[in-house]
């Protein structure tokens, strides 16, 4: 479940919105990566990442995807990489490909937090 005000939504609305924004990613002082997310049935992707204490704007946001299950994660494609800056960004696109999971790297200082909505 994703931090703050997530909404919580019926077995209705979930076809309408998809499902409820998670937390992929909390709290990394280091690299690292969320999990592998199945986004087929989704075409509308959004990311919120939030940066607490971050004095450079090294950090890097990027997603990545795959339309192969059994594919190794260093073989999925990089299909968007930004900068992060001292507050954090908010990324949302279109895409269909199967799965995909998002990273932030080169991260020097702060604390990283990112949030991710896939919707129909």
């Amino acid at each position: 479940m994703g931090l703050g005000n997530t909404p919580s939504y019926s077995a209705a609305e979930s076809l309408i919105y998809g499902p409820p924004a998670k937390t992929t990613i909390h709290e990394a002082t280091s690299d690292e990566s969320g999990e592998t997310v199945s986004t087929g049935p989704y075409r509308r992707h959004g990311y919120q990442v939030s940066g607490t204490d971050a004095v450079s704007t090294a950090a890097v946001f990027r997603v990545y995807a795959s339309n192969d299950r059994n594919q190794a994660r260093a073989d999925y494609q990089q299909i968007a990489a930004y900068n992060v800056n001292r507050t954090g960004i908010m990324y949302s696109d279109e895409w269909l490909f199967e799965y995909a999971y998002c990273a932030i790297t080169n991260v020097s200082d702060g604390t990283f937090t990112v949030i991710e909505k896939h919707s129909p």
